[in-house]
């Protein structure tokens, strides 16, 4: 059985890499973690979402009866991922030759006759 010679690892200096450098680097990351944070920017993220949620649970209530006022839509695929309502909407405004906001604005706007 052959091994290989290890000796050159306890050659090496101790300048290159100690555990000393370690804390000290560990050390001066966290004084500069500690300095203060400005304030998150807002860019409506959380907003945009809960239209979103509540855009897709419009969406379903009105779906059958907003699909049978289009015919253009007949053959359209409402099959979606979850939370994924956008691509679904972007579908739509192509076939009805609308902006996606025109079409979000509809389904929002839709008062399902009963």
């Amino acid at each position: 059985m052959i091994t290989e010679d290890k000796s050159n690892v306890k050659s090496m200096s101790s300048n290159e890499f100690s555990n000393e450098d370690q804390k000290n680097q560990e050390s001066a990351q966290k004084k500069d973690s500690s300095k203060e944070i400005g304030n998150p920017v807002n860019n409506g993220g959380v907003s945009a979402s809960k239209n979103d949620l509540h855009l897709e649970k419009q969406w379903l209530a009105i779906r059958d009866e907003y699909l049978s006022n289009f015919p253009e839509m007949k053959d359209i695929n409402i099959d979606y991922e979850q939370n994924d309502i956008k691509s679904l909407i972007t579908d739509i405004a192509v076939r009805r030759q609308k902006t996606d906001q025109e079409i979000k604005d509809e389904i929002i706007n839709w008062t399902p006759k009963k």
